[in-house]
């Protein structure tokens, strides 16, 4: 709906991001930010549009922060993935698995750009984007995930 080229899922426990702070089954922390480094330095994106790292829904901070140390990770040459870390799975236009076209540890790659967004909170914005003319396409997008209908 987006007209994306990769859409990428790593696997990661919904309710638990970083950490978590609901209890239950949860991928260790250090495990997460591994798979968020890899992906940053496999895909090498130059902006991030990150949930506040204050909200209500116990993944919006969690993914907020597990983001935050994963930039400066995947930016530091001395941090390397672990050995046994899983193959990151995409979904292409050409094919269903991504593969970066470097060693993920010998080409360190850090975005250069954070906006955070605001969800359930007063706040005062520091910029406005005048979306009318992609709103429908916006709409179709999040009509593509039944949990995010209210």
């Amino acid at each position: 709906a987006l007209g994306l080229t990769v859409r990428m899922n790593l696997g990661l426990p919904d309710g638990n991001l970083g950490g978590g702070r609901l209890g239950g089954p949860c991928l260790p922390r250090e495990a997460q930010l591994a798979r968020v480094v890899a992906a940053f330095r496999s895909l090498r994106p130059k902006v991030l549009v990150l949930p506040y790292w204050s909200d209500r829904h116990p993944d919006h901070p969690g993914a907020s922060g597990l983001c935050d140390d994963a930039i400066f990770l995947a930016g530091a040459r001395n941090y390397q993935l672990p050995a046994d870390l899983p193959a990151l799975a995409a979904s292409t236009s050409e094919t269903p698995h991504i593969r970066a076209a470097h060693p993920l540890n010998e080409a360190p790659c850090a975005p250069t750009q954070v906006i955070y967004y605001p969800f359930r909170r007063e706040f005062r914005p520091s910029f406005v984007v005048d979306i009318p003319p992609v709103l429908e396409k916006k709409y179709a997008a999040v009509s593509c995930f039944t949990s995010q209908i209210v």
